[in-house]
């Protein structure tokens, strides 16, 4: 699904918890993206719904956003290249035409348990993905489930097994989360215009022949 201007405003109204289904948004010439200010990454109950955010050539876009300083470590490119942060933490992307966001999703791995060597529990992950001039970084599950293990008592980043008042998916998981997003946009009008133009002469020289 594409989000035109009408529907963008009243979609920009309402939580994100109230969408029933996965996003795809690109800016055209006639739609502008929806660019959400907050995504319910992950879920411990119902669907985690997925939004796929496309690099448009007619604006120059970008995002950041602040994810647990345990996960940081597991964003690589497929060479195990981590993606840095700024200073404070906070995973900063520029959109080229081409490039992409793919929010959402959850991804399950076998995970060690610390106190007994010889059990493995599923445990759930949510996912991320993106590009960025051309080279594509995801958080790394199986990567994680290698060099990390899974603990009863061990509940400070948020993730492992259910506790009282705190729910899991499935046997583990990471706990309910949000991800708050910053988004800049600068249109790029004179390719708009230009476009506009174009097609004006096409649709003339149509009609002339008509």
């Amino acid at each position: 699904m594409v989000f035109g201007h009408s529907n963008f405003d009243r979609y920009e109204l309402r939580s994100e918890d109230d969408l029933d289904e996965d996003v795809s948004t690109k800016q055209t010439i006639f739609k502008k993206a929806w660019m959400p200010k907050r995504w319910k990454f992950f879920r411990t109950s119902g669907k985690n719904r997925v939004f796929n955010f496309k690099g448009s050539s007619l604006a120059s876009q970008s995002v950041s956003f602040k994810l647990p300083k345990w996960m940081r470590p597991y964003l690589r490119d497929s060479s195990g290249n981590v993606y840095p942060t700024t200073p404070l933490g906070y995973t900063a992307l520029t959109f080229g035409s081409g490039d992409y966001l793919t929010m959402g999703g959850d991804s399950t791995v076998m995970m060690r348990d610390a106190d007994n060597p010889t059990q493995t529990t599923a445990t759930t992950f949510p996912q991320l993905s993106f590009s960025q001039d051309g080279v594509e970084y995801a958080l790394r599950w199986n990567e994680f489930a290698k060099e990390r293990k899974i603990a009863r008592g061990g509940y400070r980043q948020n993730w492992g097994y259910a506790r009282a008042g705190t729910p899991v998916r499935g046997a583990a998981s990471v706990h309910d989360m949000n991800l708050e997003l910053d988004w800049g946009s600068t249109t790029k009008w004179w390719l708009i215009a230009g476009a506009a133009v174009i097609g004006s002469l096409f649709w003339f020289s149509r009609k002339r022949k008509a």
